[in-house]
């Protein structure tokens, strides 16, 4: 006959208890007829199906509980809740050792959850989530707090991006946008894990909101889509007058200069500059903003110097630079391209 006692209310597990404390609980109102017990940690009964443990609806009293008939009836029962099979257990009432050898796992996520329920503050660091965040986290189960840590990641590096384009910086490499879902997933991936096993705890309780299915994924389109408009806000942002593709259709155009007067086709003039450009070389200094009246345009202004790559290719520069100071406008056009206008 068993001689202690597990309480589950809410899917928290306690325990365990002796008959002596679970009558001391029945008395003072900690036990209520809503909670399931079990006799082994695994078959559960609704406490208020169990017989002689609770006292008649009046006169109150403490109930009778020497027969354990009641708690090892239907012994063979399969539970029906699923976190019963991974030894559910409270970070409140840490579980022993046995309930973390029962589980399901290898030897080796049975010492990390060691590790965390002796260190509950601790943090660990998952390499193998960090490297495929979401993937991970679905293929350990946890599909819906994976979505929601790089739903959260993605809209932190987007704020990342568009504070990028507001500072005109444009040679940061893109990688640096996916740290931060890598590192939620990374940190938090263990602790998720363990709460999975231990509780059942497929979603966060403060976010349990999010964790239907249809609201994770309304909220995630919504995310996206306003990331989407902030991405190309700060890409038109990230144009400055030095930015390296506007200096290029700067480059595109002044060599296109000569040719234009010769009455050929476009085509033809392309061709042509493209030779031109290859000959020599522009360089920028002295590139400044300046206030332009033409609303959605920025106006610059530059010191552009032209040199023969080859001197000896182009006799006419041998010895020779030419340097004068431009003026060119950069917008975009309704369609979102890119629109560089060079001023006499």
């Amino acid at each position: 006959m068993p001689d202690a006692f597990h309480i589950r209310d809410n899917g928290v597990v306690q325990g365990p208890y002796t008959k002596a404390q679970i009558r001391q609980l029945v008395q003072e109102g900690k036990l209520t007829p809503s909670m399931d017990l079990s006799a082994d940690g695994v078959t559960w009964h609704a406490a208020r199906s169990i017989k002689g443990l609770f006292p008649p609806a009046a006169p109150p009293k403490v109930p009778d509980f020497s027969d354990d008939e009641g708690l090892n009836a239907n012994e063979g029962a399969q539970s029906q809740d699923p976190s019963v099979s991974s030894g559910v257990a409270s970070e409140q009432s840490p579980p022993n050792a046995d309930t973390i050898d029962k589980l399901s796992v290898s030897d080796a996520w049975k010492n990390t959850f060691r590790e965390i329920q002796g260190s509950p503050a601790k943090s660990q660091f998952n390499i193998l989530a960090f490297l495929f965040t979401f993937f991970y986290y679905a293929a350990k189960g946890m599909w819906k707090k994976g979505l929601a840590l790089v739903l959260f990641g993605a809209i932190f590096s987007t704020l990342i991006e568009f504070a990028v384009g507001l500072a005109g910086i444009t040679n940061l490499n893109g990688i640096v946008y996916a740290i931060p879902s890598s590192a939620l997933c990374a940190i938090l991936a263990n602790r998720d894990y363990y709460s999975l096993k231990m509780k059942g705890e497929d979603f966060w309780p403060s976010l349990n909101w999010l964790g239907n299915p249809a609201a994770l994924i309304a909220v995630a389109l919504v995310a996206f889509s306003g990331m989407i408009f902030l991405s190309m806000r700060a890409e038109k942002m990230s144009y400055s007058c030095s930015h390296p593709e506007v200096l290029e259709l700067v480059r595109q155009i002044i060599s296109e200069v000569p040719f234009r007067a010769n009455m050929l086709s476009q085509d033809q003039i392309d061709k042509q500059s493209k030779v031109l450009r290859g000959l020599l070389l522009m360089e920028f200094d002295g590139i400044r903003s300046m206030n332009s009246q033409n609303p959605g345009e920025k106006l610059c202004s530059a010191q552009i110097k032209i040199t023969a790559k080859d001197p000896k290719a182009i006799p006419m520069f041998q010895n020779m630079q030419i340097g004068e100071t431009l003026t060119y406008g950069v917008s975009f056009t309704d369609d979102g391209r890119l629109w560089v206008q060079v001023y006499d």
